[in-house]
């Protein structure tokens, strides 16, 4: 049973968002308003908390199946008080004939929170973790649902790509091979206030230490790229994997407010990732954004809805209890995802009468194209002040307002293109060497 057999590539679409944590929403009319504002969302995955000791209704998961959403079933046991599947067996065993066809049992397993001070003493944790992973995982295969590997603290008490490496080394010498084909990776998505355009430099972290260390600057979205090079290694080919939490500041973070500002930004880039749109980085607009690797087959968002009334969570969640949709709901559901700085017009700026698609363009003449790094470098605070469109098609320069034309030969470029030159646009023409005077403007 292969990751991808419930559904054909061109339908599989990656993005899905977690589910209330703090109320049960699980009627039939719960199941039937919310999986339709995913599709709205265009989103097909919903991460499910299990009811503590009893199982999510039979009636709320069977329209997930007719609605094609992917349930995520999320036990959330604390592994340093689990007593073993006995309490969960029976819903494993119901969840595979309902249609649910994802599970996860632990979280965080690299922590000593997760433990206590006891366990996490005596026990050598990465082996004693493998093996209760290991029996969940065979129940789950035997229902026909994927394990889902516990998603480790960014970090953490002991280093979580040490963890990951050698707890794979273990399942893949002890686990049956049913669980080593079915196997589901995860990685927390949080965010702890970088942007989605920022990438860690991975050779900066000890790839062999195995022993508990404190906390690294390895955070950030592009976390799970480090855990698929690392099933690459060990299983000779990358993992598929899931993201939890996508967009969450991380635990015990305040949200800074200078991060407030980019997270619309931010959560639109991933989703244009995810559906294989290109995405540029909006400080160096020639630049586009590394693609988000074909093995994550979903990145789940934080969050859907919360009842909780405290400021940090209202922040992430996109509807009211009610059902209402928030600002970002809202930003979405209109089809108005922020535009990039760098791409469009900002239409306020400029007369409607003259119906311009962009406000300010530069545009590089070919001859002068490899030179476009040096050029954007020397144009930063000219582009920080004035956010223009970066291009080198003259058909879609001649649709901006005000036109910046850079060249290393002003006549014979006008002698060869002045036909195309917008009549109703500002045009300025510089060369290299006067690019200093195009800054002080």
């Amino acid at each position: 049973m292969d990751h991808t057999t419930h559904h054909k590539p061109s339908e599989l679409r990656r993005l899905g968002f977690h589910y209330f944590r703090d109320m049960e929403k699980y009627s039939l009319s719960d199941a039937q308003f919310w999986f339709n504002q995913l599709k709205n969302l265009e989103a097909d995955w919903l991460v499910l908390n299990n009811p503590e000791n009893r199982a999510i209704p039979e009636e709320f998961i069977r329209q997930s199946v007719k609605q094609n959403i992917n349930l995520i079933v999320d036990f959330n046991k604390q592994i340093g008080e689990y007593q073993g599947l006995t309490d969960i067996q029976t819903l494993i065993e119901v969840y595979g004939k309902w249609g649910v066809k994802y599970a996860c049992l632990f979280r965080e397993p690299n922590l000593r929170s997760s433990w206590g001070d006891t366990k996490w003493i005596r026990n050598d944790i990465v082996i004693t973790h493998a093996d209760l992973f290991i029996e969940f995982a065979q129940l789950c295969v035997e229902n026909n649902i994927y394990p889902i590997f516990s998603p480790l603290h960014p970090g953490g008490d002991y280093l979580d790509r040490a963890f990951l490496e050698r707890s794979l080394q273990i399942l893949f010498k002890k686990s049956s091979p049913e669980i080593r084909e079915q196997l589901i990776l995860s990685a927390f998505g949080w965010h702890h206030g970088k942007t989605i355009f920022w990438e860690r430099d991975p050779t900066s972290i000890d790839q062999n230490d195995r022993s508990p260390r404190q906390k690294l600057d390895h955070d950030g979205f592009r976390l799970f790229e480090s855990y698929l090079n690392i099933s690459s290694k060990v299983f000779h080919q990358m993992l598929p994997i899931i993201i939890f939490e996508t967009g969450f500041q991380g635990p015990g973070n305040v949200v800074p407010h200078t991060y407030t500002n980019n997270r619309s930004r931010d959560l639109s880039a991933v989703i244009d990732l995810l559906a294989g749109r290109n995405v540029y980085d909006h400080q160096i607009p020639d630049r586009l954004i590394a693609p988000i690797n074909k093995s994550v087959i979903a990145a789940c968002v934080y969050i859907l809805s919360s009842d909780h009334k405290s400021d940090a969570e209202a922040h992430y969640r996109w509807f009211t209890p009610q059902g209402k949709a928030c600002p970002i709901a809202e930003n979405f559901l209109s089809g108005g995802k922020e535009k990039s700085d760098h791409q469009l017009l900002d239409e306020k700026a400029v007369h409607a009468e003259n119906h311009f698609k962009y406000r300010h363009y530069i545009y590089i003449d070919r001859p002068i194209k490899q030179k476009m790094h040096d050029i954007l470098e020397r144009l930063a605070p000219y582009m920080k002040k004035h956010k223009p469109v970066v291009g080198f098609s003259l058909l879609e320069a001649a649709k901006a307002a005000y036109l910046v034309i850079i060249t290393d030969d002003k006549e014979n470029f006008l002698k060869n293109q002045a036909n195309i030159l917008p009549e109703s646009s500002i045009i300025k023409m510089t060369t290299l060497p006067e690019l200093h005077e195009l800054i002080s403007s």
